[in-house]
């Protein structure tokens, strides 16, 4: 399996325009088990444009057979690279601080013929509150070989 990318989508409101976006590192264990992701994310913009207050909930593909340790741990992994990767982004500075910004990052693989893996969809982001990274697990499909 090939890392493809992890995108991230902007659904932020008009005024948070990005200047710089770090891609995030994709979780080693989540690439070799073959594990994707969706991980929607809030978070607030000082008036210097730096990125605070991040919550993300990541969905995962891993599989239930794993033990709901195993799979807390690698949601866990998602949401800290998640995370890592919006704090080191960088918005136009503005007069105001932004709120409640939404973005969403997919970690996405590709088989080695090529074919991608997609990630799960997202859930609600109801469980996010500022300063916490919150692991929620979802297996909406299983990846089979």
């Amino acid at each position: 399996m090939t890392i493809i990318t992890a995108l991230f989508l902007l659904m932020a409101d008009s005024h948070a325009t990005p200047i710089l976006r770090v891609p995030p590192d994709y979780p080693g264990i989540a690439a070799q088990f073959g594990i994707t992701a969706t991980c929607p994310a809030v978070f607030d913009v000082s008036p210097e444009g730096r990125p605070h207050d991040v919550c993300v909930t990541c969905y995962t593909s891993a599989p239930d057979y794993l033990p709901q340790s195993t799979r807390e741990f690698v949601a866990a992994e998602f949401a800290r690279a998640s995370e890592a990767a919006i704090l080191q982004w960088t918005y136009s500075g503005g007069a105001a601080a932004r709120t409640n910004i939404h973005t969403q990052i997919e970690f996405m693989l590709a088989e080695d013929d090529g074919s991608e893996i997609p990630p799960p969809e997202a859930g609600p982001n109801s469980n996010c509150t500022p300063n916490e990274i919150s692991g929620l697990i979802a297996n909406p499909r299983q990846i089979t070989d």
